[in-house]
């Protein structure tokens, strides 16, 4: 279909084009994935990411795409403190499980957390615990992971959803970078 104006998509939806000059000569084909978000969660994160380690904005923990092992791509929120966030549903509703991923690459000092811990709250002011875990992946463990961490606790009724992901701290002594600070990579973070 020849583009002649400006079209509007109102779901997710791929769109291939290519350019053809007077010739009829036509440029090889160009893709891009629009991915509708998957709710209309707002997020504020108060600790603040590595700015080289965005995985592009603030919204990119709740936008439906998840990094892969490789990343370098760019698609992890990379943090070197504790790693605060609060999800607004935007509406109370009932909630029994969060999940977040997150990634370990030892050898670039990207840890999981120590800690994972989730609260919740109806009025954004007075947050109760009901998920506090940690021992998600030995730091000896060398092989790249990225892993989805699921907290499942009794349903019930929140409007905002606090995350609170705790650092390694120093790197071991085995290992090459032993006394520098691990990174946190985390990335889609949902709410069920």
């Amino acid at each position: 279909k020849k583009y002649a104006a400006p079209f509007t998509i109102d779901s997710s939806y791929t769109v291939k084009a290519v350019a053809q000059n007077a010739s009829g000569d036509r440029s090889y084909v160009t893709t891009a994935s629009f991915l509708k978000a998957p709710n209309n969660w707002t997020i504020k994160i108060l600790t603040p990411f590595e700015p080289q380690y965005s995985a592009g904005a603030d919204d990119a923990l709740i936008d439906g795409f998840h990094g892969s092992v490789n990343w370098r791509k760019g698609n992890w929120q990379g943090y070197r403190t504790d790693v605060e966030i609060v999800i607004d549903l935007n509406e109370t509703e009932f909630v029994s499980r969060v999940t977040a991923g997150f990634l370990q690459d030892t050898r670039a000092w990207i840890i999981m957390p120590r800690k994972l811990i989730i609260e919740v709250s109806t009025d954004g002011i007075n947050y109760h615990q009901v998920f506090n875990d940690e021992h998600f992946l030995p730091i000896a463990e060398l092989k790249v992971t990225a892993k989805n961490i699921e907290a499942n606790f009794t349903k019930v009724k929140a409007r905002y959803v606090k995350l609170k992901a705790m650092q390694y701290g120093k790197m071991p002594v085995w290992h090459e970078g032993a006394g520098g600070d691990s990174h946190i990579f985390i990335d889609e973070i949902i709410v069920q």
